[in-house]
């Protein structure tokens, strides 16, 4: 028995429509220019230039203590 190719081929093409269906179908809906992504970056940023231990453990914005969401989470 020859194998079946347009079968197979088909049921491909099938599981890749759904697949970028699932995983595409949110694309473009949240703005990455959201001001919480700037602050969020920013508050990256700040931890990367600060010197020493504080620098792992408390987040600034501003120069000012942010604790409304830590870094990682």
């Amino acid at each position: 028995m020859p194998p079946r190719r347009p079968h197979a081929l088909g049921g491909a093409a099938l599981l890749g429509l759904v697949a970028g269906g699932l995983f595409f179908q949110d694309l473009g809906r949240y703005p990455l220019w959201d001001p919480d992504e700037a602050r969020h970056a920013e508050v990256a940023r700040e931890m990367v230039v600060a010197h020493g231990w504080q620098r792992l453990v408390l987040p600034t914005f501003e120069l000012q203590s942010y604790r409304e969401k830590p870094p990682g989470h």
